[in-house]
């Protein structure tokens, strides 16, 4: 990690039109960050059409983490192959959390 960079957590929700089998599931886990320990993803249990995912980046701020994520979402959706919604993109530090509830729109960033 650089000066100008510190740790921050982000995430994003993706929403399918249909809950996503255990293969789609799997596929999403192979190809978003296989060897990246602070990876996660889970169905949420209460609506299985909604998959998250988190995991640890350097950025330089919280805009830079956001637009990265947002990236890396969009290229693992691709990469995948599947189709869903980006519905959220969520970004923590130590001193602020930020999510974007319309990631199309760029400057839809709310500090929160």
């Amino acid at each position: 990690m650089s000066a100008e960079t510190q740790v921050f957590h982000v995430g994003g929700t993706w929403e399918f039109n249909e809950p996503p089998d255990d293969a789609a599931l799997r596929l999403i886990g192979s190809v978003f960050a296989p060897d990246d320990e602070t990876f996660c993803f889970w169905a949420h249990d209460d609506d299985r059409r909604l998959v998250e995912s988190s995991w640890d980046m350097e950025a330089s701020s919280v805009e830079d983490a956001a637009r990265r994520c947002k990236s890396l979402m969009d290229r693992a959706q691709k990469a995948a192959g599947f189709v869903a919604r980006l519905a959220q993109i969520g970004v923590g530090s130590d001193e602020a959390y930020a999510k974007w509830t319309d990631p199309k729109d760029e400057d839809d960033l709310t500090q929160v």
